[in-house]
C-alpha cells in the first residue's frame, strides 16, 4: 500500500482527496498545523511559522500533494496579508524540501493557479506555454512552482495543478456566488465580459489523483474545464438553475476596487485558459459543461 501525505488537508480539495484516495487503497496522512478533534485520518503536527517539521514525518512516504496556502480572496492585500498568502505557499515547500532530504519519494505534486498567466481580459486562450505576467498573483505563483520545482533535483517527479476557480456542492467560490443571487440582488461584475476559468471538485480531484498514477505527468497542469465563459454568462446561468431573474444593473467596477482594493481584480478580470494538455493525457472531464456542473452543485 503507497502512502500520501497531504498538506492542507483540512481544506474543500485535501477533504475530497482522502475521500477519494482512501477508497482506491492508498494510506493517507495529514500534515497539520494543530491536533483535529474528530478524524480517523492519521496525521503529523508541523508549524511552518517556527520551522518545525519533524523528518519521521515522511518515513515511508511515497507522494506528497502539497495544498497547503492561505485563501486568496480571505482578506484585502495589505502587504502583511501579502507575505502571509507567499510564506503560506513558498516557504511552507521550502520547508518541506528541506525536511524530506532523506525520504524516498517518488512524487511532489504542488498545487499552484492560473493567477500565473496574469489578470488581463483578452480573447487570448492561454495554455501552460504562455510567459508569466509580472503582477502580485503571477509572480507569488512563479515562486510557488519553483519551490515545487526544487524536488526535481533529487530525482522526485513533480507535477504542478493551476488551477481554476472550483466549484463545489458546499463550501468554495459557488457559495459566496449564489448569495446575493438567491436573495434576488445578483448582477453581472464590472462589464460582465471577463472569463471565468472553472472546475468542478470532482475533476480537480481526479486530476489530482492521475498526476499521483500517470507516470508521465511532469510539470504544470491546466486544471480548467474545456468551456468557457464568461462572468455575465456565469451569473444568468445560476439564476436560470435556481430559477430566479437578474434585474439589477451591473455592479460596476470602481465599487468592487472601492471595496476590496487590489483584489478586486480577481472577479473583474480572468481569461480563457486552456485544457488541451491534460485532455492530452486522456483525461476525462465528468463535468465539462457549466450548466452540467451548475447542476451537479445546485440541484
Amino acid at each position: 500500500m503507497e502512502k500520501i501525505l497531504i498538506t492542507g488537508a483540512s481544506g474543500l480539495i485535501g477533504k475530497k482527496l482522502t475521500e477519494l484516495l482512501s477508497a482506491k487503497g492508498y494510506e493517507v496522512i495529514h500534515l497539520l498545523r494543530k491536533k483535529p478533534t474528530n478524524s480517523n485520518v492519521k496525521f503529523h503536527l508541523w508549524n511552518p511559522d517556527k520551522n518545525e517539521l519533524e523528518e519521521s514525518a515522511f518515513e515511508n512516504i511515497d507522494h506528497v500533494i502539497h495544498l497547503s496556502g492561505e485563501n486568496i480572496s480571505n482578506k484585502r492585500w495589505t502587504d502583511s496579508q501579502k507575505k502571509i498568502l507567499c510564506d503560506s505557499r513558498i516557504a511552507t515547500a521550502n520547508l518541506l524540501f528541506e525536511k524530506s532530504r532523506n525520504a524516498k519519494l517518488k512524487t511532489f505534486v504542488s498545487a499552484s493557479g492560473i493567477s500565473l498567466y496574469g489578470t488581463a481580459t483578452t480573447e487570448n486562450i492561454y495554455d501552460e506555454e504562455a510567459t508569466p505576467t509580472r503582477d502580485f498573483l503571477a509572480q507569488l505563483t512563479v515562486d510557488w512552482e519553483k519551490a515545487a520545482d526544487q524536488f526535481s533535483d533529487r530525482g522526485v517527479r513533480v507535477v504542478k495543478i493551476r488551477t481554476s476557480v472550483v466549484l463545489s456542492k458546499k463550501g468554495g467560490a459557488l457559495e459566496k456566488i449564489l448569495k446575493p443571487i438567491r436573495m434576488g440582488f445578483g448582477s453581472p461584475l464590472g462589464n460582465g465580459k471577463q472569463y471565468f476559468p472553472w472546475i468542478h471538485l470532482e475533476d480537480l480531484s481526479q486530476i489530482y489523483i492521475k498526476a499521483i498514477q500517470d507516470q508521465n505527468m511532469t510539470g504544470a497542469y491546466n486544471a480548467a474545464a474545456p468551456e468557457h465563459c464568461t462572468n455575465r454568462e456565469l451569473t444568468y446561468a445560476i439564476a436560470k438553475i435556481l430559477g430566479k431573474k437578474i434585474w439589477m444593473p451591473a455592479v460596476p467596477a470602481f465599487a468592487i476596487k472601492l471595496l476590496f482594493g487590489e483584489m478586486g481584480n480577481l472577479v473583474l478580470k480572468g481569461s480563457r485558459i486552456s485544457s488541451a494538455k491534460i485532455l492530452n493525457t486522456g483525461f476525462q472531464f465528468q463535468y465539462p459543461t457549466l450548466d452540467g456542473a451548475l447542476k451537479d452543485c445546485l440541484e
